[in-house]
């Protein structure tokens, strides 16, 4: 067991045993990284990647900064809104790529709906119901003469 305590994680094997473990030290910051891995994201890579392929931190540690700094989370936002339109530009790319149909139609409606899900103000199947820029629809009873 390692002395300092508040240094210990604890895994549950299958067995249903627990073991400890030493948690790995945080990752150093490297401002030329994060840039690469914002740049990465943006066109089109998931973070997971971007920062396998930089190497420097993991993605647990990119997500750690991301939460602490808000110039790094503003940069992050934007990137990840370019990662969504290049990913919905790869949905054309994609539907002329496959000689098979039901391929071609299985990743374009994957890659849809996950579109949908991540940013279902531009790409939702939602209809909204209002009376244009967001007012709300007015309803309004017209009055019938009195029958003689």
């Amino acid at each position: 067991m390692p002395e300092n305590p508040s240094n210990l994680l604890l895994t549950v094997t299958k067995s249903g045993k627990v073991k400890g473990a030493v948690k790995a030290r945080k990752s150093k910051r490297v401002p030329a990284a994060e840039r690469e891995v914002i740049r990465l994201v943006s066109n089109g890579a998931t973070l997971n990647e971007a920062c396998a392929k930089v190497g420097k931190f993991s993605s647990a540690s990119f997500r750690d900064w991301v939460v602490d700094d808000t110039q790094l989370s503003l940069s992050y936002a934007r990137a990840r809104k370019l990662q969504l339109e290049h990913w919905a530009d790869e949905i054309l790319r994609d539907a002329k790529s496959f000689d098979d149909p039901n391929r071609a139609r299985l990743v374009v409606d994957s890659k849809k709906w996950l579109l949908s899900k991540l940013w279902p103000q531009q790409y939702g199947d939602k209809v909204s119901l209002d009376g244009g820029d967001g007012k709300p629809i007015t309803v309004s009873w017209l009055s019938q003469p009195p029958l003689r």
